[in-house]
């Protein structure tokens, strides 16, 4: 088991810091593992299972936001 900081964690998604404790709030992101009162880290596979289970441009049927329908 390979165990992220939030730095690696960040780099690793591109998300920022707020983003990714802002998600994990949501239920959207996999939470961190609690290794000590002021330690925290990710998993390295969880994140991955996140980051499979994302849905690609290529199949995804919803546009980004801030466009328009032709």
């Amino acid at each position: 088991m390979l165990l992220l900081k939030l730095t690696d964690v960040t780099k690793a998604t591109g998300l920022g810091r707020s983003t990714v404790y802002r998600k994990i709030s949501e239920g959207s992101f996999p939470p961190p593992l609690q290794l000590s009162p002021g330690c925290v880290r990710w998993d390295a596979d969880h994140l991955q299972a996140w980051r499979d289970a994302l849905p690609t441009a290529a199949n995804s049927n919803t546009k980004p936001s801030g466009t328009q329908a032709a």
